[in-house]
């Protein structure tokens, strides 16, 4: 192996030499590129040194973040599970509404049927009762009426009751003294007079008799005055009647040429 010639060997050297230039270049070029390498790791351990500082930040953020959302998180699910309790609580009061709104439906449904039926009832009412109250305040009507006449009646009554009394009175007065010649027809009694008197003077008489000259009301009276008639014809001489105890004392008076009744 060591057996070249000199050439060889001077060639050798010359390579040899060559050899550690070339190596030191390139050592020294790839430590260039190492230092550059490492400049642009070193930039780049920087920038992720920064980039690890500020994920930290952001991760520790996070983690408060995180935090706060588990703690909200957890509140949210005790919130939901209260508010879960309170919808079923809700969902049963509201099926209990609901049942007792269905039954208050029907109940308002049976009330309105029965209002209308007592409405019908009251207009029913209404009617009778204005019926009523014209049927009353007729009755009212005819009720003051009657009392009227009742009042009227009454006080017919007591003047006639009065009356009664006093013709009675007179009546007893003249049959005790002055029974003889009176004659009684119906339910008065007639006095035939024999003396010819004027028509004050008889009156006067007949009223001192207690009686008064005598009127006609009837057909019986007016037929029994004829036959006095007839019996004063006889005895040509000319009388008057007096008329007493009767309610409707009258008689014929001559004034002026002519015959007026003393009522």
């Amino acid at each position: 192996l060591f057996l070249y010639t000199d050439e060889v060997i001077g060639h050798h050297n010359s390579t040899e030499r060559e050899q550690p230039q070339t190596s030191y270049n390139t050592l020294t070029k790839e430590r260039d590129q190492l230092q550059t390498s490492y400049n642009t790791l070193t930039k780049e351990r920087d920038q992720l040194q920064t980039s690890y500082k500020i994920l930290t930040k952001e991760r520790d953020q996070l983690q408060a973040s995180y935090n706060t959302l588990t703690k909200e998180r957890d509140q949210l699910q005790t919130s939901y599970n209260t508010l879960t309790k309170e919808r079923d609580q809700l969902q049963t009061s509201y099926n209990t509404l609901t049942k007792e709104r269905d039954q208050l439906q029907t109940s308002y449904n049976t009330l309105t049927k029965e209002r209308d039926q007592l409405q019908t009832s009251y207009n029913t009412l209404t009617k009778e009762r204005d019926q009523l109250q014209t049927s009353y305040n007729t009755l009212t009507k005819e009720r003051d009426q009657l009392q009227t006449s009742y009042n009227t009646l009454t006080k017919e009554r007591d003047q006639l009751q009065t009356e009664r009394d006093f013709l009675s009175g007179r009546f007893t007065n003249l049959k005790q003294t002055c029974s003889e010649g009176w004659q009684k027809f119906d339910s008065s009694w007639y006095f035939l007079s024999t003396e010819t008197k004027t028509w004050k003077k008889s009156r006067e008489d007949c009223l001192e008799r207690g009686a008064d000259l005598v009127i006609i009301n009837s057909d019986k009276e007016q037929v029994r005055e004829r036959e006095r008639e007839r019996e004063r014809e006889r005895c040509k001489a000319y009388t008057y009647i007096y008329l007493s105890f009767s309610t409707t004392g009258v008689s014929l008076q001559p004034e002026q040429g002519s015959l007026d009744w003393s009522d």
